[in-house]
């Protein structure tokens, strides 16, 4: 491994700032889907309520909800992500930083930039277990794997749904606020509007 040497963070940085856009994204996207979810329950209610009502009023449009959901859920992810690699520009300087661990995973990021500002994590941290949850559920959206044979349930966490949309965000907020602790001079960093 290669050692990394913090720097002292100048007075006078600045910073692009993509992981505003990213979290603008996520939030654009789970607006349309609470939208379209709100649509679907109300108009089973128009049809009788009935379950039958409600498979039905589901099932149109269900593959465009389960993409936008999904696409919420992938950009949580990128917010979280480039989130970190501001937090190694900040720490090493963007020539070390993109010469030793812009490539790594996000969570090996954390776990090498963390100890630096003197804030070692651990795996069991809420933050990073957020981290390993998006991540996953990118990794599953970006590099979907078909099956052979009769259709399986998915084992993954997360689904293309409002709900692990939600969970999505809340995650970011976590994180977040695991990044904010990390030292002061993180917080006006990523504070998220």
């Amino acid at each position: 491994m290669v050692e990394l040497i913090p720097r002292e963070l100048p007075d006078d940085v600045e910073f692009s700032a993509p992981h505003l856009q990213c979290y603008a994204g996520a939030q654009a996207l789970l607006r349309i889907l609470e939208v379209q979810t709100g649509w679907v329950q109300i108009h089973a209610e128009e049809l009788g309520g009935t379950d039958d009502a409600m498979e039905r009023v589901a099932a149109e449009n269900a593959l465009e909800r389960q993409a936008i959901a999904e696409g919420v859920q992938v950009f949580c992810a990128m917010t979280v992500e480039s989130a970190l690699n501001l937090l190694g520009m900040m720490v090493l300087g963007e020539e070390q930083f993109l010469r030793t661990i812009e490539c790594e995973a996000p969570q090996r990021k954390l776990r090498q930039l963390a100890p630096l500002i003197g804030q070692p994590v651990n795996e069991t941290d809420h933050g990073m277990l957020a981290i390993s949850r998006l991540m996953n559920a990118r990794h599953g959206f970006v590099h979907p794997k078909p099956q052979e044979g009769a259709l399986r349930p998915s084992t993954r966490m997360r689904h293309g749904d409002v709900q692990s949309a939600r969970a999505a965000m809340d995650d970011i907020h976590t994180v977040f606020a695991m990044l904010r602790a990390l030292s002061l001079r993180c917080v006006p960093f990523f504070m998220l509007p």
